[in-house]
């Protein structure tokens, strides 16, 4: 099994959206779960993990776990930095 996470590490300001895409691969196909490090449930079950109006709360590290019916397991981490938004 193998997890790839396309877009690495990210900084920006709130309010701004954001898309993070687990690619996993494995036979048979794996289910993909995204969870934040600390929190004990999982943020989402899908290969896309969306933020939309992003906020500093959501700053962080995040799981995309893969496993399939086989029992393999497979992971990647990621983080999340997001900053006080600018006024003018």
């Amino acid at each position: 099994m193998f997890v790839n996470l396309t877009n690495g590490s990210k900084t920006l300001e709130e309010g701004r959206d954001l898309s993070l895409y687990c690619d996993a691969t494995g036979s048979p196909d794996p289910n993909v779960t995204w969870t934040k490090v600390g929190d004990n449930h999982p943020v989402e079950s899908e290969w896309l993990l969306n933020f939309q109006n992003i906020n500093r709360d959501q700053s962080g590290d995040y799981i995309c776990s893969a496993n399939n019916t086989c029992g393999k397991v497979s992971s990647n981490v990621t983080s999340i930095d997001v900053q006080c938004k600018r006024t003018s």
